[in-house]
């Protein structure tokens, strides 16, 4: 299964451990066959309690964890007879839908929202009535684009009032997708432009500006120079007392 750290078997929040069957799923394999006891024994070393599956917190990792497993993307079909649950995008948040109806153009589906008070982030409950959809028959309907960002995904089963998914809804979708759509903070990214290797190593150890910008440009003016004359204080002619002058190659 590819497996080699603890954070592949941690969820995006880094604070929960996912359940076999749900890494099992995530890595395409099937769910059915006994619990390895290495992952028995896991459990009972990171976790505060099995039920709630939280880790202890000396296990915990950054949030989110970037390396948690992920599931195979896969796009919705064009065959009018499959009825896939899909995870879409409105309003620049995450929404679950239940496909009823295919055109050539879009998909139309029941909206399901998050259920808070059973599995976070895993269990939705059939929405009744909201902003974002148009209600039709005691059912809230939403069109999605085919063209516009959407995932299908899996659920282990539903009845009239709930619907639990085989793995949280970070297993579907890419870790850029879970930062712009959750209250993470976000990270800075240095990028480093030079035109060599040396003025690159320039960048990155010097933190003041001007003497970065001297230390380049002094740089830049002796790069083509083969002989360089350097003056010192004596302090590396030692006790011979020589000329603190002398000749440098370059290259």
């Amino acid at each position: 299964m590819n497996l080699f750290t603890l954070k592949q078997l941690i969820d995006n929040t880094g604070s929960s451990l996912l359940t076999w069957q749900q890494i099992k799923y995530i890595r395409g394999k099937k769910r059915k066959g006994r619990i390895p006891s290495w992952f028995t024994k896991l459990e009972e070393k990171t976790l505060k309690e099995k039920s709630s599956r939280e880790l202890l917190d000396i296990y915990k990792t950054e949030r989110p964890n970037r390396n948690m497993s992920k599931v195979q993307p896969k796009v919705v079909s064009e065959d009018k007879r499959r009825k896939e649950w899909i995870l879409f995008k409105k309003e620049g948040k995450l929404h679950i839908g239940k496909t009823v109806k295919k055109t050539k153009k879009s998909i139309i589906v029941t909206y399901w929202k998050e259920n808070k008070h059973i599995i976070e982030d895993q269990s939705f409950t059939k929405c009744e009535r909201c902003n974002i959809g148009s209600f039709n028959n005691n059912d809230c309907l939403i069109s999605i684009n085919y063209r516009e960002w959407h995932q299908v995904i899996d659920s282990l089963g539903k009845d009239e009032k709930a619907l639990i998914l085989k793995a949280p809804i970070s297993a579907f979708i890419e870790t850029r997708e879970v930062i712009e759509d959750s209250n993470f903070r976000q990270e800075l990214k240095i990028e480093i432009t030079a035109n060599s290797l040396e003025s690159a190593i320039i960048q990155n150890l010097i933190k003041e500006e001007k003497i970065k910008e001297e230390l380049v440009d002094a740089y830049e003016k002796l790069r083509k120079e083969k002989v360089i004359q350097y003056y010192t204080d004596r302090a590396l002619g030692g006790d011979d007392k020589k000329a603190a002058t002398g000749r440098m190659g370059i290259g």
